[in-house]
């Protein structure tokens, strides 16, 4: 069940106007979103037109929180290399999900496996 969202921001439609477009000014949710579709769209070869209320209501989030569309470029990179039955919108927009990916790319160094042999030093083996 999709649940109501009660916020004028993200009820805006953002619109393409040809194929790099988009409507609204740079700075507003709207165009946040729209670029958000478009870069994902782009990254999975997929062709969404319109997203969930979780899913607007997650790039709302993400956008309140001062995230910026080279956050969700990277995101959308690392969503490229996952399997395609597991690209959707959902899995990387809605219940902070987003913020979650990018905590994750963070912390690994910005997706890059990291080499945590230094610390073999600090494990204990039981024989």
């Amino acid at each position: 069940k999709e649940r109501e969202i009660v916020d004028d921001d993200v009820l805006q439609t953002p619109m393409l106007e040809g194929p790099d477009e988009i409507a609204y000014e740079p700075g507003e949710f709207a165009h946040f979103m729209a670029e958000g579709m478009r870069l994902y769209n782009e990254a999975t070869g997929q062709n969404w037109m319109a997203a969930s209320a979780a899913v607007r209501q997650g790039m709302l989030d993400a956008f309140r929180a001062g995230r910026t569309l080279d956050d969700v470029k990277r995101v959308v990179a690392e969503v490229a290399t996952w399997e395609p039955r597991y690209q959707t919108l959902d899995a990387v927009w809605s219940d902070g999900k987003f913020e979650k990916h990018l905590n994750r790319l963070d912390a690994n160094g910005g997706g890059e496996h990291r080499d945590y042999s230094q610390y073999n030093h600090l494990i204990t083996r039981v024989v």
